[in-house]
């Protein structure tokens, strides 16, 4: 092809736009200069419909204005720039891509030895997603293999054979878990339902052992009988009463954002450890702890004000199938 006319814009600063009036020129911010494109040079523009070529100097503000041949040079080094740029992060990208290979093909090879260490989410002829957390419920990294010419680990067939076998082993765990769970809460429920019928037979008023036989005795009311016969050596001790707002805030109406925790408390008073040791030796067989209830609120925290805490005893206790729970007062 022939040489070609091509026009490129670039910018001029104030200085620039200074010497440019001092030299007969328009004084424009915007400035354009012509002249003829070769064609080693016509890829550095853009050619209209018109069949015109047209660029920009994307660099900063000039001092002075530009000849053909300054701003055509300008575009040459940008272009090459440019260039460079794009070398560099192919030459990065190669790389990365050769060290991610790399980890995954030792990844591929360890699981294909071990594969009860690690995971499969997925494992089909396409692709296959492994973690390196070999459990049930896979909450490691998750890796991704591709069957894919550009992302293919070396053995992958070998990887998805391993891995198919591995996902069928996991299935088949799962539905063991699951089946066993199954088979424990039935458990559980028969001897739960053993455990009350035996009891509204053994214990029962008349009216309970008839409305159970008619299946109308509530469940809860059963529970709550055993509960208070499971606690009547403790009938004379105080329950805990919970930490409301009012004993949190010094003014609830104003008050916000109440928070409550509880948690075991880290020591006991002796009138604390006189009640544990009571109680302990009242229903020997029950688990006694001391626990602290503490509430806190912005009007508390303005105020320096500590958390205010109550203390309580909580009481578990085994009967049957069922654990029983009270929390009962302690000396603050």
């Amino acid at each position: 092809m022939g040489n070609v006319e091509g026009r490129i814009a670039y910018c001029l600063s104030e200085g620039g736009r200074r010497a440019s009036l001092k030299a007969g020129g328009s004084g424009r911010r915007n400035q354009e200069v012509s002249g003829l494109v070769s064609s080693e040079d016509v890829d550095l523009f853009k050619v209209d419909c018109d069949g015109r070529c047209r660029s920009a100097i994307a660099a900063s503000e000039f001092d002075m204005p530009l000849t053909w041949q300054v701003a055509l040079d300008k575009l040459r080094e940008e272009q090459e720039e440019k260039n460079r740029v794009r070398r560099q992060e192919l030459e990065e990208r190669g790389k990365r891509l050769k060290a991610e290979g790399e980890q995954k093909a030792a990844l591929a090879a360890a699981f294909i030895i071990a594969p009860e260490r690690y995971y499969v989410f997925h494992a089909s002829s396409s692709d296959v997603e492994i973690s390196e957390e070999g459990n049930l419920s896979g909450s490691g990294v998750v890796t991704h293999f591709r069957n894919h010419p550009y992302g293919a680990v070396p053995n992958f067939d070998d990887l998805l054979a391993v891995a198919s076998a591995r996902f069928a082993q996991q299935q088949a765990e799962k539905r063991a878990v699951a089946e066993a769970e199954a088979t424990a809460k039935s458990a559980r429920a028969q001897a739960e339902t053993d455990f009350i019928e035996a009891w509204v037979r053994e214990h029962g008023s008349t009216n309970q052992q008839q409305r159970y036989a008619a299946d109308l005795l509530p469940r809860d009311e059963v529970l709550q009988a055993l509960e208070d016969a499971a606690f009547r050596p403790l009938d004379d001790l105080a329950r805990y009463a919970k930490l409301k707002s009012s004993d949190v805030c010094p003014d609830e109406e104003t008050c916000a954002h109440v928070t409550f925790a509880s948690h075991a408390a880290e020591s006991a008073s002796a009138a604390q450890w006189d009640l544990i040791r009571d109680i302990a030796a009242r229903i020997p067989e029950a688990e006694v702890q001391l626990r602290a209830h503490a509430g806190d609120c912005q009007d508390r925290q303005s105020h320096d004000l500590p958390e205010a805490v109550r203390h309580g005893v909580m009481v578990h206790r085994k009967v049957g199938p069922f654990t029983m729970r009270r929390e009962y007062a302690a000396p603050q």
